[in-house]
């Protein structure tokens, strides 16, 4: 019996190794479009609490709240702002390599013991002298094939760095919501 046990524990973390990282393979599509959403569902919270919670995230993860948001409505649960922010990638030799920026708009939807946060209009500006102009990640999205065949390595990193910033980003606030709950001043 204890070898049994014993190989299953060794078993079962290895299993764990063989799955694909799909999350990073492509780009999240929603209505032929690049959107990041999150739904959750959160007992017992008021629509309120929600979106004062929704406030204090962006205030944190946002220099100027007021250039962010662009339209908020408290009866209805929604805000809808203006994002920018800076990725840098790592290359295969480990290093830091040359960043870019993505805008992008955020929509947070609250409503009782529910909210959605949504990422969408995402542009990606490179960062390099000069000036060039800001790619939407759409039109990256359709192009990927084309894209992958000339640099595959670059294009799963973008798609890797891009995914993992909004989920990260995305889960944070689900963080901030649910934080806001246990705070009892």
């Amino acid at each position: 019996m204890k070898k049994i046990l014993l190989l299953a524990l060794f078993y079962f973390p290895l299993s764990g190794f063989s799955q694909i990282d799909t999350a990073s393979t492509s780009f999240p599509i929603k209505d032929n479009k690049v959107v990041y959403e999150l739904i959750l569902e959160s007992k017992d919270t008021k629509q309120s609490e929600i979106y004062v919670a929704a406030k204090k995230w962006i205030s944190d993860r946002f220099t100027s709240t007021k250039s962010v948001i662009q339209s908020e409505d408290a009866s209805y649960g929604q805000i809808i702002g203006k994002g920018k922010s800076i990725i840098w990638s790592i290359g295969t030799n480990g290093k830091q390599e040359l960043g870019y920026e993505l805008s992008f708009s955020i929509q947070i939807d609250a409503k009782d013991n529910k909210f959605r946060i949504r990422f969408y209009d995402i542009q990606k500006n490179n960062m390099a002298v000069g000036v060039i102009p800001a790619d939407s990640m759409d039109i990256l999205h359709f192009q990927s094939a084309q894209l992958k065949k000339k640099n595959n390595e670059k294009w799963y990193r973008l798609v890797k760095y891009t995914n993992n910033y909004f989920y990260s980003m995305a889960i944070d606030f689900a963080n901030t919501v649910y934080k806001s709950k246990s705070d009892t001043f």
